[in-house]
């Protein structure tokens, strides 16, 4: 097969480029090298005694190769060049900034359509207009930023109007700009919670009562502005975090100062965080939180085997509404009634099953009578419970045939 493939690479019709690079293609190729920009400059560069003036004609169609011949080509024309490059924002740009000769005013009108581009030209083309290309970079927040931080010679004032409409860019000019104006910065800041935190958190000279008030619009900011801030009023954040459950549990647990019981009331407002309220806050109290706890059957059930002090009594009623937890609360809870927890089960006949086989203290009968409700359960009930009822388990079995094909012969004493 390689034999095959080798004889094919030598017969087969080369590209033009391969040849360009190969040293294949002579003067005599011109001709097909002027069908293409990119190989119109590939055999102005390449080939020795080619027509530049020609070659220049075709790749100037193309704003990249424009670029590329007049950077690489000696004897291009500049200004031919350059009216192919400036085509494309971005190859105005470059020419402007690697070609020697551009003309930079001409490349600079195509390149101000572009925020992005004017403050690369202003930053690192030389010669450039720091005022032309301020005006179009102004026009987009982020590049207002960057040419206020690095741009010498930048308006300062003028970039700053441009980027308060943002509060990311605002926040960042505030904290990295020599020469910003605080107060006005904060001003756009203060539309959002997060970077109204982020202000007062790390940039010198905030006004840290003005961020709070807008900090505290969202509960989780609130919580972070209590936790991180120095100069934060605890009492005001807290009235806002407790407003969710989640950010009431973790203002109490993380933030010094914090009143528990205020935070325990917001906490409980959700079974999982009155859950975890009473779990992990050393000071809660633990009867007002399993009242709201006791309405998530799984959650009563980690309360009780969680809770140091947790009313076990309590949390059965809880658990008991969902089979499967019942299963588990009897399963695990040392002080579980299993009679109370029996009654929860049988409502399932899977839970019946297992509650029979499993916990220790079941009464057999009652849990078989939930069991044998579904053919599959009141077989394996008569497989692996000890003392179950072979005939009243095979009266359940069997309405199913597939259950009493299973029944008549794994089960001892089956009526076959």
């Amino acid at each position: 097969m390689l034999e095959f493939l080798i004889r094919d690479a030598k017969t087969a019709p080369k590209s033009f480029g391969y040849r360009v690079i190969n040293g294949l293609v002579t003067l005599e190729d011109q001709e097909e090298a002027l069908t293409d920009p990119k190989w119109a400059y590939e055999f102005a560069r390449y080939i020795l005694g080619a027509d530049i003036e020609v070659c220049q004609e075709v790749a100037i169609k193309d704003p990249y190769w424009a670029y590329c011949f007049a950077r690489n080509i000696p004897g291009a024309n500049i200004e031919v060049c350059q009216g192919g490059a400036i085509k494309e924002l971005y190859w105005a740009y470059r020419f402007a900034r690697d070609i020697q000769g551009a003309n930079i005013e001409i490349c600079q009108e195509g390149v101000i359509k572009d925020s992005r581009l004017a403050y690369l030209f202003a930053r690192y083309v030389k010669g450039a207009d720091i005022e032309v290309c301020q005006e179009a970079a102004i026009k987009d927040p982020e590049w207002a930023y960057k040419f206020a931080k690095h741009i010498a010679g930048a308006n300062i004032e003028v970039c700053q109007a441009a980027v308060i409409k943002d509060p990311y860019w605002a926040y960042n000019f505030a904290k990295h700009v020599k020469g910003a104006n605080i107060e006005f910065c904060q001003e756009a800041i203060v539309k959002s919670p997060d970077w109204a935190y982020c202000f007062a958190r790390y940039v010198k000279g905030a006004n840290i009562e003005v961020c709070q008030e807008a900090a505290i619009k969202d509960p989780e900011w609130a919580y972070r502005f209590a936790e991180d801030v120095i100069e934060a009023d605890i009492e005001v954040c807290q009235k806002a975090a407790v407003k969710e459950p989640m950010w009431a549990y973790h203002f109490a647990k993380d933030v010094k100062g914090a009143n528990i019981e205020v935070c325990q009331g917001g906490a409980i407002k959700n079974p999982k965080w009155a859950y975890r309220f009473a779990k992990y806050i050393t000071e809660a109290n633990i009867e007002v939180c399993l009242e709201a706890v006791i309405k998530d059957s799984r959650l009563a059930y980690q309360f009780a085997k969680d809770v140091t002090g947790a009313n076990i009594k309590v949390c059965q009623e809880g658990v008991i509404k969902r089979p499967v937890w019942a299963y588990k609360f009897a399963k695990d809870v040392t002080e579980a009634d299993i009679k109370v927890c029996q009654e929860g089960v049988i409502k399932d006949p899977i839970w019946s099953y297992y509650f029979a086989k499993d916990i220790v203290g079941a009464d057999i009968e009652v849990c078989q009578g939930g069991a044998i409700k579904e053919p599959e359960w009141a077989y394996y009930f008569a497989k692996n419970v000890k003392g179950a009822d072979i005939i009243s388990c095979q009266e359940g079995a069997i309405k199913e045939p597939e259950w009493a094909y299973q029944f008549a012969k794994d089960i001892k004493g089956a009526n076959i």
